[in-house]
């Protein structure tokens, strides 16, 4: 290899008169090109051995001065600092078609090798390095302006890449259309560091990431390009390197029309307003980056100093993408730099303008919240999923932490720790930038109701089931919690890596055993299995005729079981008949103490001093919950508000009384101790709820719209025309109940074969929908005997104790619901109940104001005194069977 040299100090030294006259013209053909470049070679440099073409002609030899390669109208790509593209030396370089020189560095010689390695020689003359002025722009305002300035001096940096097979040598490339363009960098040590990892799966180290023949579509064919003929004869490597070069251009190219269109709105960025532009970058995106990605793509730069160049923060990112994924890339880098460094970007364009006064710290956090306000929502047609405006933050507050904690190198170099979260009142302004048409209300109590935003839902790509979770924390414990399972997850993964696993040879072709993920086990305090069932009659725990000022009777049922029980008790020495009299007599205090809480912790005390055994204390629990339970589901007319107060202040005493005086005793039970105090919790939450009443218009008109929500369920399924609405409910309330408990087939049907287990789910979703359809006709009846003057005002009360009765002398006597387990009856109860609540809420805005939180209100007690009951006869009942 030769090298013409041409060194005029004095040309080098002179002032250049214009623009013009610093610009050198490269030309470049398939048979013959020639590329003007400068070079400083002592006379010790030795010539290579190889055979070359050497031009040698002094008379076309470029002037000193003119080292800068010219911006040509049509080129694609330029340069971010134009000092970093003058080139430094002087000198022609034949090209054949059969071979691509390298292209030397600047002041860098090779000595002769066949494989370019020879000594290396550096020059110590600096007096060729040329001085270039170049005008800064003017501020551009007009939207004409801006096009026509960009369409001559394109915006996107050159992309440098290492070339195969040339030892430290970098090779620029530019334009994607005649004449190709090659510019020497002047820091190639700096571009050759911080292109190192272009070879890796890295996007930290890559400028543009090549696009593959499976990431391109099937449609498009790249562009042809003048360098194709050439790369017919170059290495597998380079010819890929030419090969996506013109896939490559038109990326930049769409991510520079994307910049130059929003490019008119930065003279509006101010400190006080830059969110909208932000948002409007993030609209071009059409396949954005990855959360993770995004988040190593913009803080990356501003840590690279302080982070290992072997560290990959980007999760294994490959540099195989989407043509609208390499888009987006670049769009980001652009806006990026452009907030970093306003000054300098584009000659000077945005330095006039109050675009340079904004902090780049608070672009790139609230660039990367309004990243997580687009993703982590997702708007739906039901405008029952709504999510609290407390609750957005709180999502987006773990997000940003889990990325603090995953990527410790970046965020602990910027202290991200401290500064990156944004506080709730400029995160609800970047929601109405990136939301504006969100619908929010203000749902629940007086005095206790939050701001819900409706017609939305989680987007679960996001927001996973791990940030759903901690939602239920408070803000100041997630910081903890999120790096304790950053921890725990590390140590983990350092145990499976150290530990050593046997070599097993054909281990991908055996077949994998089936794991149990779920466990069938009972939950630990409950005493309601999979095996358990409702009994083939009515297990009623009251008579459900209604008498005013009567407290209501115990059903046969409930008798046979405190017969039995007190019976048993007296052997060991505890008396309740006493008690049993006084709660049917409506008396819950007397003699200046609460009679239950007295006579249940007496009736402890005596067992533990005959040390009785764990089945006798079952006997007392089943006993007291019996005999209470017709007065804790009475109404008001049954039993006064202010007897229900002290029936409630006694089973509360007496459950404090003995989680505090016998829950840490090893001679008692724990487990059935604390299933008994928490099925009483429950019962006063229902006694509780049975006194809500109607208080803002008339309980006739809510009644009545309670009956015409359930009538709107009745019709015609959307799925079927011959499956009403309420056997579609339940069918599937069914299967995922089922489903969620997975008993056998053969345990719900007497029938094994799938066929038969088809038509037993039918048959449930048919027994429910006829309950239902008598419910209906029975609040229709009710409703019409309502009278305005009486004090029908515990609505939701009427709707749950015709819902129970029917249940007991209904539902639960069909053959296909009674075989069922008790925790598929009481998962499906709850499905229908949730339901119901949807169909309330979605006819919210149909209603007057008043009368659909009075409505709404009515379902949502019903729904929850239904489930708590549901939960408690479940106990009752289980525990009777397992004493039978």
């Amino acid at each position: 290899m030769a090298f013409l040299m041409y060194a005029n100090q004095s040309q080098a030294r002179s002032k250049p008169s214009s623009l013009a006259e610093n610009h050198a013209f490269l030309e470049l053909s398939n048979t013959h090109t020639e590329i003007e470049s400068s070079s400083i070679a002592p006379d010790h440099f030795d010539l290579p051995k190889n055979s070359f073409d050497v031009a040698a002609t002094t008379e076309n030899a470029c002037p000193a001065r003119m080292f800068f390669n010219p911006l040509e109208t049509h080129s694609y790509l330029q340069p971010t600092d134009v000092e970093y593209e003058q080139a430094s030396f002087i000198g022609k370089i034949s090209l054949q078609s059969s071979a691509l020189y390298p292209i030397l560095e600047n002041k860098t010689h090779f000595s002769a090798s066949s494989n370019f390695t020879g000594s290396k020689h550096t020059s110590t003359v600096d007096d060729l390095q040329p001085t270039f002025v170049v005008e800064p722009t003017p501020l551009l305002t007009s939207e004409s302006d801006l096009k026509e300035h960009f369409s001559s001096r394109n915006i996107v940096n050159f992309n440098t890449v290492e070339v195969p097979g040339f030892p430290d040598s970098i090779l620029s490339y530019g334009s994607g259309v005649d004449p190709p363009q090659f510019v020497f960098r002047k820091n190639s040590s700096d571009s050759s560091e911080r292109h190192k990892g272009v070879e890796g799966d890295s996007l930290k180290y890559l400028d543009l990431p090549e696009l593959t023949e499976h990431s391109q579509s099937k449609h498009e064919t790249p562009r042809s390009h003048p360098h194709t003929e050439i790369a017919k004869h170059l290495s597998p490597s380079m010819n890929n390197f030419f090969t996506n070069y013109s896939t490559r251009a038109e990326n930049v190219d769409d991510a520079q029309e994307a910049f130059i269109r929003l490019v008119s709105s930065l003279n509006t960025v101010q400190t006080s307003h830059f969110g909208l532009f932000l948002v409007d970058v993030l609209r071009e995106c059409r396949d954005p980056l990855p959360l993770n990605d995004f988040y190593c793509e913009i803080y990356r730069q501003c840590a690279d100093k302080n982070i290992n160049a072997g560290n990959d923060h980007t999760g294994g990112l490959h540099n195989h993408f989407s043509r609208e994924r390499l888009k987006a890339i670049k769009l980001q880098r652009l806006v990026l730099k452009s907030f970093k460094n306003p000054h300098k970007f584009q000659y000077g364009l945005l330095q006039n303008s109050l675009f340079c006064a904004v902090s780049y710290h608070e672009v790139q956090r609230s660039f990367l919240a309004v990243k997580i306000l687009f993703e982590f929502v997702e708007k739906v047609e039901d405008k029952t999923h709504t999510i609290t405006r407390f609750s957005l933050y709180k999502a987006y507050y773990i997000l940003c932490q889990k990325l603090i904690h995953k990527y410790p190198e970046i965020s602990n170099s910027l202290n991200l720790e401290r500064h990156l979260i944004l506080g709730q009142s400029k995160l609800g302004i970047l929601i109405k930038l990136v939301h504006p048409d969100l619908v929010w209300k203000r749902l629940g109590k007086r005095g206790h109701s939050k701001t819900h935003y409706i017609g939305i839902n989680w987007n679960r790509s996001m927001v996973d089931d791990e940030v759903i979770a901690l939602l239920e924390s408070d803000l100041s414990e997630i910081p903890d919690k999120v790096k304790k399972r950053k921890y725990h997850m590390t140590q983990e993964k350092s145990k499976c890596q150290t530990r050593k696993q046997p070599k097993l040879p054909n281990v991908i072709n055996r077949p994998m055993k089936s794991m149990t993920l779920v466990s069938e086990k009972k939950p630990l305090y409950s005493f309601v299995d999979l095996a358990c069932k409702y009994p083939d009659f009515d297990c009623s725990p009251r008579v459900w005729e209604l008498t005013n000022n009567k407290v209501p009777r115990h059903s046969e049922w409930a008798k046979s079981l405190l017969e039995r029980s007190v019976s048993l008790l007296k052997g060991h020495g505890v008396n309740l008949e006493s008690l049993i009299a006084n709660i049917n007599a409506g008396i819950y205090y007397d003699d200046h103490q609460f009679i239950i809480s007295g006579t249940v912790i007496k009736s402890v005390n005596i067992l533990l001093e005959c040390s009785a055994s764990n089945e006798t204390f079952l006997h007392l629990y089943i006993s007291i919950m019996v005999s209470i339970l017709p007065s804790i589901i009475a109404s008001d007319k049954e039993i006064p508000a202010v007897l229900k107060m002290q029936l409630r202040a006694s089973v509360k005493t007496c459950v404090v009384k003995l989680e505090n005086e016998f829950a840490n005793l090893s001679s008692i039970d724990k487990v059935s101790l604390t299933t008994f105090t928490r099925i009483l919790r429950k019962m006063i939450h229902i006694n509780e709820m049975t006194s809500s009443s109607v208080k803002s218009c008339s309980s006739l008109t809510v009644f009545g719209e309670m009956v015409r929500d359930m009538r709107s369920l009745n019709s015609t399924s959307e799925c079927s025309s011959e499956i009403s609405g309420f056997t579609d409910m339940f069918i599937k309330g069914a299967i995922k109940s089922i489903n969620a408990y997975k008993p056998g087939f053969s345990e719900i049907s007497s029938v094994a074969d799938q066929a038969a287990s088809v038509t037993n789910i039918l048959n449930i979703g048919k027994a429910f929908h006829d309950v239902s359809l008598i419910a209906i006709r029975t609040m229709s009846q009710i409703s019409l005997k309502f009278d305005e003057e009486e004090a029908y005002k515990d609505v939701p009360y009427h709707v749950f104790h015709l819902s129970v009765k029917l249940v007991h002398e209904r539902a639960l006597l069909y053959p296909e619901l009674s075989s069922l387990p008790i925790p598929i009856i009481t998962s499906m109860v709850i499905s229908y109940t949730n339901e119901m609540q949807k169909v309330s809420f979605a006819a919210f805005a149909k209603r007057g104001p008043d009368l659909s939180k009075e409505t709404f209100k009515s379902w949502w007690v019903f729904s929850s005194m239904y489930q708590e009951y549901m939960s408690v006869i479940a106990e009752v009942v289980a525990l009777s069977q397992a004493l039978a």
